[in-house]
Parts: C-alpha cells; structure tokens; sequence
C-alpha cells in the first residue's frame, strides 16, 4: 500500500510521520507542495491513497484535483484541511464530478478520532 501526503502543516506532518512511517504494511510519502507530489503519481509504482491538503504554496490544491484527473489517479484520494467547511465541501463535490475516488474529508486539527478515520480509509484501500 502506498500512501502519498501532501501538506505543508510542520505539525500535521510531524504527526502523520509518526503515525504512519513505522507501518509495515504502508509505504509512506510526504511532499510539502503540488510540484513534488505531480511528479510522483506521474511515477511508478502508482499512488494508492493521496492524502491532500487543499492551501499548499506552490499551487491551490483544488486545482490540483483537475491535474490528478488529467494523471490518471485511480487511487483513493482523502482530503484533510485547516479551510472552511464550506471549502471543503466545494472540493469534494469537485473531485467527484471529475471521477476521483474520494474516500474521507477532515477539518484540521487533527484529533485521535480523525486519524483513526484516516486508518479506516487506508485500511480499506488494501
């Protein structure tokens, strides 16, 4: 199972790295921006789960959802940001009328019963 986050949050991050990096069954990736993370799924082996936050400084991630269309992602893709409720919702209504396979949206912070969320979306990828 491949996991791909892209975040830009320190504390997220530091978070999400523990969390996942001693996983055996998970390989775990993190970018902190768009450039880094349109290079990887363009890669092989493919993406299976993509992790993104929607405010990253090199590109706005609801555009991001059209190139990751535009890349053929056939993965799961979780949405976790610190915007609006209202955003998000936009976001996701976005991802699935452009075929992605959205699986979880959070509101950070992240809270114990976010990232056992997070798990479960994970978990059921495999």
């Amino acid at each position: 199972m491949r996991l791909l986050q892209v975040d830009d949050d320190p504390i997220f991050n530091a978070v999400c790295e523990k969390h996942f990096s001693g996983r055996s069954d998970l390989e775990f990736t993190q970018f902190n921006n768009v450039s880094q993370a349109e290079r990887r799924l363009m890669d092989q082996p493919p993406v299976d789960v993509l992790m993104l936050d929607l405010s990253l400084p090199d590109r706005d991630g609801i555009e991001f959802l059209s190139t990751i269309k535009q890349l053929n992602f056939k993965g799961r893709l979780i949405l976790v940001s610190s915007q609006p409720r209202s955003v998000i919702d936009m976001a996701a209504t976005l991802a699935s009328s452009l075929g992605l396979n959205l699986v979880l949206r959070l509101e950070k912070p992240l809270t114990p019963e976010k990232l056992a969320r997070i798990d479960e979306a994970i978990t059921a990828a495999g």
